[in-house]
């Protein structure tokens, strides 16, 4: 990440959640995240994105945790001069690839991001895309249309009285291996 904060923390944030009869209804944050571009400018679209209806519904640390994976994106795109919308397939596996090759500086021998990290960034990111392309270019399939991106569904077993949820995610060709998580012995 550069020198710049790209994402900032605020504080006391009040957020629309609906409007009826003529009422808004507010959601209130103790803190909250604030994207902009390196050089200090508002990053409109992220901050759409991160207010919006599905995304302010989660915990602040969810909204936290995605605006800090779309840090990356942000920066991607302000050093190679693309806009959101200009983004296609090419620059998301270059992107990845850019994610995968970076290393720790302290441990230049090492990765600076697990390979599960990266796919989180990955998948936070066509969620974005996503959402850029359903409410401001009117298009629903924009990340199958454009990314050749696929929507998963998976079965999540919770183990609590055979409580099962189904989620879904994105996912693309140029993700990196899932990690194995370790087990631990006890």
């Amino acid at each position: 990440m550069s020198k710049n904060k790209i994402i900032l923390i605020i504080n006391n944030v009040e957020i629309i959640e609906y409007f009826i009869n003529g009422n808004f209804k507010v959601k209130k944050f103790k803190k909250f995240p604030f994207a902009s571009y390196p050089n200090g400018a508002n990053c409109i679209p992220v901050n759409s994105f991160l207010q919006s209806a599905e995304i302010s519904v989660l915990s602040y640390e969810s909204i936290k945790k995605k605006a800090y994976n779309l840090s990356h994106l942000i920066n991607y795109c302000f050093k190679e001069k693309l806009n959101f919308t200009q983004f296609k397939e090419e620059d998301l596996i270059n992107f990845s690839n850019n994610l995968k090759n970076e290393l720790n500086i302290k441990e230049p021998n090492k990765k600076l991001r697990s390979n599960n990290t990266i796919n989180w960034i990955l998948k936070t990111c066509l969620s974005f895309f996503d959402y850029i392309g359903k409410k401001f270019l009117n298009i629903d399939d924009y990340c199958e249309t454009i990314f050749n991106a696929v929507k998963r569904k998976a079965i999540v077993d919770l183990g609590e009285s055979n409580k099962k949820i189904e989620k879904s995610g994105w996912y693309h060709v140029c993700f990196a291996p899932y990690d194995h998580k370790k087990k631990r012995t006890p």
